[in-house]
């Protein structure tokens, strides 16, 4: 049996996207949405295999050590007779908080020499929390009246830490693909599918002394893959990974709950749930450069 070690690091981008539906018959499906625009992530990342023949067993683990430079936007739907955004934010992002796992088990069938084809079952956990800092904003609508504000109210938030947000998904999926190896070099395209994924986010409002809890669950995700591998000494190779991961838009419920007034980071006494009232999509994508040990 052989084993590995690996350690390397990610160059992470990506986009999550907080929904909440209206329940009425808009031009627009939205209420609002939040776009979390991830930028300029550095992760660190372990990886552990074991093999034997055809099988073998990995394990990746990684964390941000950068909290990147990403921002928010945030977009609301007052009037729902039209299909344009009415108010407008945006904020700065910084990542406190990450955790990536990957465990799967795989069988390679070997065509000859040069080709063969993974077969690859596994589980995939993507944790992300992070908090903002609120800036500019553009109102046109006044949803305590529910009129337009004449004149358009328009300012900056100074920079307060309006809203904190947090995501986990969890991933059942399959994969395969093709490697093709020639001398040192080895190169491979693979495909993973989902037909399963639970996630949920968590939504602290701080203004608004207010948390929303989101659950999912959805029936497709998919990453893309593609690969190539140096071996630079008998028992060592760099590995260069350049992946696309999605998952499209799901629908979910939300559980509103007001703010523990002992323990403002606590959620408190539940005041709210909407079926169907949350939508999560998320996209991400880098390039990882790792080192290989095998033993």
């Amino acid at each position: 049996m052989d084993f590995s070690l690996g350690t390397g690091l990610t160059y992470l981008n990506g986009q999550y996207r907080e929904i909440v539906y209206t329940n009425t018959n808009s031009a627009n499906p939205y209420l609002s949405e939040l776009l979390w625009n991830l930028d300029n992530i550095f992760l660190l990342n372990f990886t552990l295999g074991a093999s034997k023949g055809p099988w073998s067993l990995d394990l990746s683990l990684g964390t941000a050590v950068t909290e990147g430079s990403g921002i928010m936007e945030d977009y609301d739907w007052g009037d729902y007779s039209k299909t344009d955004w009415t108010n407008w934010s945006t904020s700065l992002i910084f990542l406190d908080k990450s955790f990536f796992l990957d465990v799967n088990s795989s069988y390679k069938y070997k065509l000859n020499s040069s080709f063969s084809f993974p077969v690859k079952l596994g589980y995939k956990l993507n944790y992300l929390d992070w908090e903002d800092e609120s800036g500019e904003y553009i109102y046109y609508w006044d949803f305590k009246d529910e009129v337009y504000f004449d004149p358009v109210q328009t300012g900056d938030f100074g920079g307060v830490n309006g809203i904190d947000y947090k995501v986990i998904q969890n991933i059942f999926y399959a994969s395969s693909g093709i490697i093709f190896t020639t001398g040192n070099i080895t190169t491979g395209i693979n495909l993973a599918l989902s037909p399963y994924i639970y996630a949920w986010d968590l939504d602290h409002h701080i203004i608004r002394k207010l948390y929303f809890l989101d659950t999912f669950i959805a029936n497709f995700w998919y990453r893309t893959e593609l690969s190539l591998k140096l071996k630079v000494r008998p028992k060592g190779e760099f590995l260069l990974t350049v992946f696309r991961e999605e998952l499209p838009e799901a629908i979910g419920d939300t559980f509103q709950y007001d703010e523990d007034s002992s323990d403002p980071e606590e959620v408190g006494t539940q005041s709210g749930y909407y079926a169907d009232g949350a939508g999560l999509a998320s996209v991400l994508w880098g390039i990882e450069l790792s080192y290989i040990w095998t033993f």
